[in-house]
């Protein structure tokens, strides 16, 4: 159902990040371990909600774009 999806990504993914900066909040990013970059983003959010998805439903990508010509994204 899409309410549960919208609560999912509002509570694991958009809350956290709010009005936060990448490279304080997102450990791998502040460890110096990964940049912030558009594919690292898309990654990282599919690391944190692919297993709370509920079937039958499944992620299939996820894309995080910088602006309307620049994405990156990530498949299992």
């Amino acid at each position: 159902e899409l309410s549960g999806l919208d609560a999912l990504l509002e509570n694991v993914i958009c809350r956290p990040l709010e009005g936060k900066f990448l490279n304080e909040v997102i450990p791998e990013v502040a460890g110096g371990e990964a940049q912030p970059s558009t594919e690292f983003l898309a990654g990282w959010i599919w690391r944190r909600i692919a297993k709370k998805i509920v079937p039958p439903a499944k992620l299939v990508r996820v894309r995080v774009y910088e602006d309307p010509e620049l994405a990156g994204e990530f498949r299992d």
